[in-house]
């Protein structure tokens, strides 16, 4: 019981870490975008 515990945390864990990867890697692009936009805007 202990074991299949253990395994299940550190599954969960590899889940999150994933999970946290591929949100940075989605705004990745957002970034030089929206800077492209706030400098458009004023002009």
């Amino acid at each position: 019981m202990t074991q299949a515990a253990g395994e299940t945390g550190a599954a969960s864990s590899q889940v999150l870490g994933t999970a946290s990867s591929l949100s940075r890697r989605a705004d990745t692009p957002r970034q030089p975008v929206t800077q492209f936009l706030e400098g458009v805007r004023p002009a």
